[in-house]
């Protein structure tokens, strides 16, 4: 029986295409639809809704609603699970910047 590389469950959540700048964004405090659409300017709507979902699916997200007067807006906030990414992003990104 082969074994399976303990990273795996990681390296499949951070693999797909854009995850690591929107997760970088939620990070910077960039937590709007409308900010992260701005700010990752090669990402569609339909595509960052995906992530956003999938995000919340395995945890590292939630949406907050934020009642004010219309119109309604909908804040993304990383959960314990997702504020534990950051030191595994920070560390890409500073083997990027040395390599």
């Amino acid at each position: 029986m082969q074994k399976i590389c303990p990273a795996r469950p990681v390296l499949d959540l951070l693999k797909g295409k854009y995850v690591i700048e929107i997760l970088s964004e939620i990070l910077a405090d960039n937590n709007h639809f409308g900010s992260l659409l701005h700010n990752i300017p090669t990402i569609n709507s339909r595509i960052l809704s995906k992530r956003l979902r999938e995000f919340e699916q395995e945890g590292l997200l939630e949406r907050v609603i934020l009642k004010a007067n219309p119109p309604m807006s909908i804040e993304y906030q990383l959960t314990e699970k997702g504020l534990a990414l950051r030191k595994v992003i920070e560390a890409m990104k500073n083997w990027q910047e040395n390599y």
